[in-house]
């Protein structure tokens, strides 16, 4: 995964509706714009958000589960120190999931940062899941660019975000593994 903040807006704990529906926009705006072979897929806001005009109420319970049995669906936090820190403000409004049609990129639109691309790949390709994010986030930045935006990163500490831990490249990897001989003699 890869999180990014847009710079000019303010990040999840002091964000206003008004910005987040904005980033909202800016984002799925970008994304269908730019709608190749890299990203092409569809806009899924979270059920009860009424701030995406084409689908107003957000995604049906057949799309919440898809997306939840992919472990991409948008949880309200409900851990005291998030809450606490205000990220779930507003909830569900202007938040969603831009989910590529080959299911293996998915951008997840004001969950904690206002930006955070996963990708994943069949076969344990790793380096092809990182290369696809890496050009989802070189997109979205093109993109943004266009319209005078950018990511918000410091000099000193790279990309900025929520949560100080994920500060400089903004980037997490995970690998699952099927180990299915480990329990066999018990």
């Amino acid at each position: 995964k890869m999180s990014r903040n847009i710079a000019g807006f303010a990040m999840a704990p002091v964000i206003s509706r008004e910005q987040r529906v904005e980033v909202e926009k800016v984002v799925v705006d970008c994304l269908v714009a730019c709608s190749s072979a890299t990203i092409k897929g569809q806009y899924f806001p979270l059920s009860g958000s009424t701030t995406f005009a084409e689908r107003p109420g957000g995604m049906t319970a057949e799309e919440a589960a898809a997306l939840e049995a992919a472990g991409l669906l948008i949880k309200e936090p409900d851990a005291p120190m998030i809450t606490a820190a205000g990220i779930g403000r507003q909830w569900p409004e202007a938040r969603g999931i831009f989910w590529s049609e080959d299911r293996q990129v998915a951008v997840l639109v004001n969950e904690i940062d206002h930006v955070k691309v996963v990708a994943s790949s069949p076969a344990g390709k790793v380096k092809e899941a990182f290369i696809r994010a890496l050009e989802v986030v070189d997109m979205l930045a093109q993109a943004l660019g266009g319209s005078g935006l950018e990511f918000m990163k410091s000099s000193n500490l790279g990309y900025l975000t929520v949560f100080p831990s994920d500060l400089g490249t903004a980037m997490a990897a995970s690998v699952e593994l099927a180990l299915p001989e480990l329990t066999k003699d018990g």
